[in-house]
């Protein structure tokens, strides 16, 4: 946690928005299945050719199913929310969503079965790459977790609504948004902050504006990037989503322990203040009031030690 202050505004979150790749699940994708092309080896080289320099978790499972020669690549260009552009062969190669082939004018088959990455030569549609990914072990519980301390459960991600809505049911969160850029995802949480305040979970370079933006940002601090973590206001170290229940509950602890030492701090000096107003208080008293109240404050605050 990045400062006391953090935990002040993590005891009065009322909904927790969270990513999906990386976040609640695996991150690690494995390309299934290739359609729409007659020759799969030429479609998957010229993604792995154009994926190979991004080090989001999709564009490596595509690097990853095909052997390629980093030689033949000119210039890559990385559009956010969309794909890669590069220049492969002399060629023009698009690898990305629908919309970056829309953006482009090629037409593409819809698929809706999984994580759907287009590839497009020289304006020509050549096929589709299917890729999956599956739920963390531990997302579930803490889905779970969280909607019993009364929280409202989102997740906010750039994958299709069809993938989104398929998660959700598996974790049972509350609701979904999905095809969201960065720029969508930021003022999708303004609006969600109409309904209280929110703790968003991430561990993407795409996520770091959302996570600045947030009233609590959490990044992941094993699979996420340096930019996710610094935009973080708590990293979760292992990436452990149970975490996060977690730590709502402790900072709600905590505030409640500094709200008895300082009340009850301040009630005891007063008290022994007017008793030496009215001249009967001692020197016992005055050391009480000044050390006595500072040791009771500590033994109170060692009962945080206890994490739960």
């Amino acid at each position: 946690m990045k400062g006391a202050d953090v935990i002040e505004m993590l005891k009065d979150i009322k909904q927790v928005i969270m990513d999906k790749t990386g976040t609640i699940t695996e991150g690690e994708f494995e390309v299934t299945e290739v359609r729409d092309t007659n020759n799969k080896e030429e479609l998957l080289r010229l993604a792995a050719l154009a994926e190979s320099h991004s080090n989001h978790p999709i564009a490596k499972a595509i690097s990853k199913a095909s052997m390629i020669n980093e030689e033949s690549i000119d210039n890559i260009q990385e559009i956010a929310g969309r794909g890669i552009k590069a220049i492969i062969d002399n060629h023009e190669v698009l690898v990305g969503n629908n919309k970056l082939m829309k953006d482009n004018g090629i037409e593409v088959n819809g698929h809706n079965d999984g994580t759907i990455v287009y590839v497009a030569k020289d304006n020509n549609y050549l096929g589709a790459i299917i890729l999956k990914d599956k739920l963390k072990n531990k997302t579930a519980k803490a889905v779970k977790d969280i909607k019993a301390l009364g929280l409202k459960t989102i997740i906010v991600s750039g994958d299709n609504k069809e993938i989104v809505e398929e998660i959700r049911k598996e974790a049972d969160v509350d609701k979904t948004y999905g095809e969201c850029l960065p720029d969508d995802k930021v003022h999708l949480l303004e609006k969600l902050k109409d309904n209280g305040p929110c703790a968003f979970v991430g561990d993407g370079i795409n996520d770091a504006p959302v996570l600045v933006a947030s009233d609590v940002g959490f990044a992941m601090g094993s699979l996420g990037t340096d930019a996710a973590i610094e935009a973080a206001d708590i990293v979760l170290m292992d990436d452990d989503l149970e975490k996060i229940p977690m730590a709502y509950r402790n900072s709600k602890r905590i505030i409640k322990v500094a709200k008895e030492n300082i009340f009850g701090a301040i009630i005891i000096k007063v008290l022994i203040l007017i008793l030496g107003a009215l001249g009967l208080a001692n020197m016992w008293m005055a050391i009480f009031a000044d050390t006595g109240v500072a040791m009771l404050c500590i033994l109170n605050s060692m009962r945080l030690l206890k994490a739960k």
